[in-house]
């Protein structure tokens, strides 16, 4: 629900989500927000314990990708960026896991 509100009516929809907005904008064609709520540290946790520990802020970034019904980016200009991007391994440590460059 995140990556929807924002191309959608943004702070009534994170906020029924208890989130408070922290930052957004746009860069290179690409929508993003950072909001906080609140956690806990049992939600972070493997445990069977009823206790939800104590009450952290959690802080998530949300990248909104290509939409191409978001006519304030160049939309063709992001698409051939999407098809033109080369794979590549995150890391040694994690060789399973690939992303796009470019």
């Amino acid at each position: 629900k995140l990556s929807g509100a924002i191309y959608q009516d943004t702070i009534p929809i994170i906020h029924s989500l208890g989130h408070s907005m922290v930052a957004n904008s746009t860069t290179a064609n690409v929508r993003w927000m950072v909001s906080d709520s609140v956690g806990y540290e049992s939600d972070f946790e493997r445990t069977s314990s009823v206790d939800r520990g104590n009450p952290i802020i959690v802080r998530t970034i949300t990248i909104r990708g290509f939409d191409a019904s978001d006519e304030s980016v160049d939309r063709e200009l992001l698409l051939n960026n999407i098809c033109a991007a080369d794979p590549v391994k995150l890391s040694q440590d994690y060789p399973a896991l690939g992303l796009h460059r470019g």
